[in-house]
């Protein structure tokens, strides 16, 4: 497969030279349909990570330790990595952006991709990525059934999710992509065992042949996010571990004009915390947010947002800045008048992971069979 690759490199003239990198497209500003590479199909598998953890990452389908590893188990690469890339908001969000891979980082040894839409409570987990060994991810939940099932390794598998949600973060439709040597016979008694193996708090919603162009990070066109806000003087014992309580009496009209504030294409520095990982911080940090919702519930209060793309913890900052909008300790002025001046440090602080939602994750159809 790499010599077919590599000769289809020297004759391809859009993907010689400098060419062993692949492009994807920027995403468009609105929902719709996406030009695909014809090289694009060859993004899977689990990209190698950068030398400033300790743990082991992968290369070329073959397992690398680094220097001063504690363990056997697998490590994120970096502090974005070990955190997940909260409220799957990813510090390597790539929305709107031109992302490369090099093929020499991309394994060939399987055959058929697979997606699957999975609904999990994220309580008990330190997020979606894989991390150690003996913590606890969704991602590794995942991975163990999987191998277990169809008697595949890791490497192979090279699961991967659209978004890398926080620790405490949930997720109503995550959608995440795994491949197989052999094709899936039974995709229903497949998604049977999966549930049959998996915590209570992981299901397994929906699993299906994909498209070989299919990848659920980078063919992602855009997501929608909720954070749940348990707006009362006693909060509801039911909704401690889904919603953030707000005791004080929150202004809906001063959440929605705030809201308001953040939609369309602005420069979003101000509302994303810095990683350690050195390839988010060289992807731009401008985003389009689509639509920005302020829903009152019977317990409280909703914010739906929707994007082409999120940084760093960008939902939950957005949140938190709302959170004193509602409280009258800024004004929706603020809200841009912040987002003009790009300082981290002058925005309140990110509000508590446990009651945000994956809600959504949009998707071309074209890639969806």
């Amino acid at each position: 497969m790499y010599g077919r690759v590599r000769a289809l490199c020297r004759s391809t003239p859009s993907l010689s030279a400098a060419a062993l990198r692949l492009r994807a497209l920027p995403r468009q500003e609105q929902l719709g349909t996406r030009q695909l590479h014809p090289g694009a199909a060859i993004v899977w598998g689990v990209p190698r990570r950068g030398s400033s953890c300790k743990g082991l990452h992968y290369s070329r389908g073959k397992i690398h330790a680094h220097a001063g590893s504690s363990g056997e188990g697998m490590a994120a690469s970096s502090e974005s990595d070990r955190q997940g890339a909260p409220d799957g908001e990813e510090s390597q969000e790539v929305s709107s952006q031109t992302s490369s891979r090099g093929l020499d980082e991309l394994p060939f040894n399987s055959e058929y991709n697979n997606r699957l839409v999975i609904s999990y409570e994220g309580t008990e987990y330190c997020g979606w990525q894989l991390q150690r060994e003996g913590v606890k991810t969704i991602q590794g939940e995942l991975e163990a059934v999987l191998m277990k099932v169809l008697k595949e390794d890791r490497v192979t598998l090279a699961v991967q999710a659209a978004g890398r949600t926080d620790a405490g973060v949930h997720a109503r439709h995550q959608v995440a992509h795994f491949r197989t040597k052999r094709e899936v016979a039974d995709e229903a008694r497949l998604q049977a065992s999966l549930n049959g193996l998996l915590p209570p708090d992981i299901r397994v919603l929906e699993m299906r042949r994909a498209n070989k162009y299919f990848h659920s990070r980078y063919s992602s066109l855009g997501k929608i996010y909720h954070y749940h806000i348990n707006n009362r003087l006693v909060r509801d014992p039911f909704c401690r571990r889904l919603a953030l309580h707000v005791r004080h009496e929150l202004d809906v009209q001063a959440l929605m004009d705030g809201a308001q504030r953040f939609v369309g294409t602005h420069d979003f520095a101000a509302f994303r915390n810095m990683t350690s990982d050195s390839k988010s911080k060289q992807k731009g940090t401008v985003r389009t947010i689509y639509r920005f919702d302020v829903v009152e519930e019977p317990y409280g209060i909703r914010l739906e947002v929707e994007g082409n793309g999120f940084l760093y913890k960008m939902v939950r900052n957005m949140v938190g800045t709302l959170l004193w909008v509602g409280r009258g300790r800024l004004t929706p002025d603020d809200v841009t008048r912040l987002l003009e001046g790009k300082d981290r440090s002058q925005c309140p602080p990110g509000a508590l992971p446990h009651g945000l939602f994956l809600h959504q994750v949009h998707y071309p159809s074209h890639l969806l069979l």
